[in-house]
């Protein structure tokens, strides 16, 4: 299935929002995940896999074209995000900008209207279920949401998030704990690409 570049976006302006977030008291720091994408009718359309630390995280899943894999790494020591494409063995290095990550992106907007619904247990979190509204972008695409969000106080990510279409976003095989430093790394064999002409090859295949 074809995932669209948009839907890419909104994903890592998610876990640069998570990235913005990391640490904090009595919250878990380190730890793995499936975050599945389902639409109206409860139908899985993308399964992408986050590997995160309070310094690093690393996001796998398909490809835009449906074709293959793309792996984004981000790593807030270095202030920069890295796009891999493992079966060409290249990547996209970009800067991350230490007032947008801390000021924009954080985990549910300074400028959202939020309404309280509840509270709901989800994949083992006690959550508090709201609905927000906000504006979202990155890369330079941006949009009005309305969406269902759940989120616990020992994470710095929505556990499930629910757009206005009905799709759902949610968190399942969550593993607490600190992933392989090796994952964070692009392998010595990866040829690194650049500029506008690099990124646009790697998106649109």
């Amino acid at each position: 299935m074809r995932v669209s570049s948009i839907t890419v976006c909104v994903l890592v302006a998610g876990s640069l929002a998570l990235l913005a977030g990391c640490g904090g008291g009595g919250r878990i720091e380190s730890w793995s995940a499936d975050q599945v994408q389902l639409n109206s009718n409860g139908d899985v359309i993308q399964t992408a896999r986050l590997y995160v630390t309070p310094s690093n995280i690393r996001m796998e899943q398909p490809h835009p074209s449906g074709r293959g894999e793309m792996v984004i790494i981000f790593n807030k020591d270095e202030k920069v995000m890295r796009m891999l494409m493992p079966d060409q063995k290249s990547y996209l290095e970009m800067p991350l900008n230490d007032e947008e990550l801390n000021k924009k992106l954080t985990r549910i907007p300074d400028n959202a209207e939020q309404e309280v619904l509840g509270t709901e247990k989800v994949a083992g979190f006690k959550c508090e279920k709201k609905r927000v509204k906000a504006s979202v972008g990155f890369m330079g695409f941006a949009r009005e949401s309305s969406s269902i969000v759940w989120t616990t106080d020992k994470l710095d990510f929505p556990v499930r998030t629910e757009s206005s279409s009905g799709e759902i976003s949610e968190l399942r095989n969550f593993k607490a704990g600190k992933p392989k430093s090796a994952l964070f790394k692009v392998p010595k064999d990866f040829k690194k690409t650049s500029g506008m002409t690099g990124l646009m090859e790697m998106m649109g295949r």
